[in-house]
Formats: structure tokens, C-alpha cells, sequence
């Protein structure tokens, strides 16, 4: 099997509205995200977590900038379409300013 990285995206529009949002908003979105986890429990390999503020590193050297990364899963599976279905029932999927893409991690020959 494969392992997969699912990229939790989100416009401005939707990462604003969850910052804004309530206590009780985020307990109940919580709720729904371990019932995902329980049911795909078998693909993950990595829960992973919400990201935050990104650096960039280059040769002119560290520097701030902004991508609609919101966080990441990672998942094994049989093929990519099987690793891409294992996002269709996430949570996080609740509006159209937010999408996930997946991934395949690819091995590095001589680092394993």
C-alpha cells in the first residue's frame, strides 16, 4: 500500500470565519472530525493537525508568506482514487471554500 497526504485547503473567506468562531462552534466540529477518524481509522497513518503561519526558506533566506494550507491527513491505500475517497466524509468538507488534495507520498530511493 501506498501512502497518500490529504492537504486540508480553505479560501481567506472560510479561514477567517473559523477563527471567528465559538467555543461551542469548535467543540461540536471536534466532535464530528473523531467520528471521521473512528470510521477511516483503518487508511490513516497520520491524524496529523491544523497548521499555521508559513515561512518560506529560500537562497535569499527566510521571508513570510500566505497559502490556503489549513492542515494535513495522511492515509495508506491501494490506489489514489482509493486514498482520495477516504477525504469524501471529512468534516472539513462542509462548503465550497473548502477542498482537500491528495497526494502521494513518493519513497526516496536510498533514504527508507
Amino acid at each position: 500500500m501506498t501512502k497518500y497526504i490529504g492537504l486540508y485547503m480553505a479560501s481567506d473567506k472560510q479561514l477567517a470565519e473559523w477563527a471567528a468562531s465559538t467555543p461551542e462552534d469548535q467543540a461540536a466540529d471536534m466532535a464530528e472530525w473523531k467520528a471521521w477518524a473512528e470510521k477511516e481509522k483503518a487508511a490513516i497513518v497520520e491524524l496529523g493537525t491544523p497548521l499555521g503561519k508559513t515561512l518560506k526558506v529560500s537562497v535569499d533566506g527566510v521571508a513570510g508568506m500566505h497559502n490556503n494550507i489549513a492542515g494535513y491527513t495522511i492515509v495508506e491505500a491501494d490506489s489514489h482514487e482509493a486514498a482520495a475517497r477516504v477525504f469524501v466524509s471529512n468534516p472539513f468538507l462542509k462548503t465550497s471554500e473548502t477542498w482537500v488534495e491528495v497526494m502521494d507520498c513518493v519513497s526516496m530511493p536510498g533514504m527508507d
